[in-house]
């Protein structure tokens, strides 16, 4: 199948959704499709890119994206002569009037994280229309569109209460680089002198206050267990505070900040962890999420301490820990014994190879897409 994507992607600030795409559009390659996905603001020529001029003053953004990539889709609609449409909240409109043909691609509504949610920022003006767009694409691609995708189960069971067909609403998540998620080909620095003799916790990413940070460094300081250490990885608003309680004479020498890295570097300083630990507040932001950073520790091969929202994921508990009944500060008394995690991420790596990968992720849409066209020529 020839595929075109459209996006509201750009290339100075959606630099890890961009991964994302690209990503994506290599595993569906793999697959035996043609994909050209759209970027505002691209320098110079990427595979199976197509650059989009990007306004980089204040409003300026969306609507070059709005006119610009209109004028681009409607080339690459003539150009290209895709078999399926794949659009966004943004750009959902732009599937009209050819929608509206009877000899015309699949269009399909892609939903990663919803645009009217509650957690996401922004100023007043932005979040109304954040609200009504995601309000606006939602209809219209319930009305004409052939299918849906969303990032969850969950954001799913979400989309078909709002209406949509359940077998007309696919999911797929993003995937993990397992070459560069590989402990047997990760290089960087050792675990350092001044984690020697500690059973490490780590949370990587966006340092922020809805990411169940702050109770776990709260949960740190009350047990007594004083090798247990707690390394984050990353920058965000909650940095500066954190910052000033690993300064705290409870949490010297216990909390530990790392300076943020390049996405290649992360792989090797996951490696400095006993278990990752992502304790997750079960709210409505977090199940329409997709939970990447976890199966970047399973990827590794390192086990996580995981929120009540991520059981699903694994019921049998072969990989992930939870707490159950128990506090954060009652497990750390007693961390699990060295055989146990390396048990639990070996099985952790393996199911990210055979569900998590981005050749899994891959083979999910293309499942969806050919049943989608299945069900069109029937």
């Amino acid at each position: 199948m020839r595929i075109l994507w459209f996006p509201r992607l750009q290339a100075d600030i959606d630099r890890f959704h961009r991964v994302t795409w690209r990503k994506m559009a290599e595993a569906l390659q793999g697959e035996g499709h043609s994909v050209r996905v759209a970027v505002a603001g691209l320098q110079g020529e990427e595979s199976r890119s197509i650059p989009l001029p990007l306004w980089a003053f204040r409003g300026g953004r969306l609507l070059s994206f709005w006119i610009l990539g209109r004028i681009a889709f409607s080339r690459e609609l003539s150009r290209f002569r895709p078999d399926v449409v794949i659009l966004d909240p943004f750009s959902f409109w732009f599937a009209f009037p050819s929608l509206l043909f009877r000899k015309r691609p699949l269009y399909v509504l892609d939903h990663r994280t919803p645009l009217d949610h509650g957690s996401r920022k922004g100023r007043g003006g932005a979040k109304l229309l954040a609200h009504f767009l995601e309000r606006l694409s939602g209809w219209v691609s319930r009305r004409f569109f052939d299918g849906i995708t969303v990032i969850t189960p969950y954001y799913k069971e979400r989309v078909v209460r709002q209406g949509a067909r359940p077998d007309r609403v696919g999911v797929w998540g993003s995937g993990v680089d397992t070459e560069l998620f590989d402990p047997a080909r990760a290089k960087g620095p050792k675990r350092p002198p001044w984690l020697e003799g500690k059973f490490v916790l780590m949370q990587h990413g966006e340092l922020s206050y809805n990411r169940g940070l702050l109770e776990v460094v709260e949960a740190l300081r009350k047990q007594r267990e004083s090798r247990v250490a707690l390394v984050l990885l990353g920058d965000g608003p909650a940095r500066r505070e954190l910052e000033d309680l690993a300064r705290e004479p409870d949490l010297q020498g216990r909390l530990f900040l790392l300076d943020p890295i390049s996405f290649e570097e992360v792989p090797s300083r996951l490696l400095w962890a006993d278990l990752g630990v992502l304790l997750y507040p079960e709210t409505e932001y977090w199940r329409c999420n997709h939970p990447l950073k976890l199966f970047e520790y399973l990827a590794m091969e390192r086990p996580v301490l995981a929120g009540e929202l991520f059981r699903p994921l694994d019921p049998r508990g072969g990989s992930l820990f939870f707490l159950g009944t128990a506090s954060l500060a009652s497990f750390l008394e007693s961390p699990p014994l060295e055989e146990l995690l390396r048990d639990r991420g070996l099985q952790g790596r393996r199911m990210v190879l055979e569900q998590w990968s981005w050749q899994a992720q891959g083979e999910r849409l293309t499942e969806f897409l050919r049943s989608l066209s299945g069900r069109r020529k029937t």
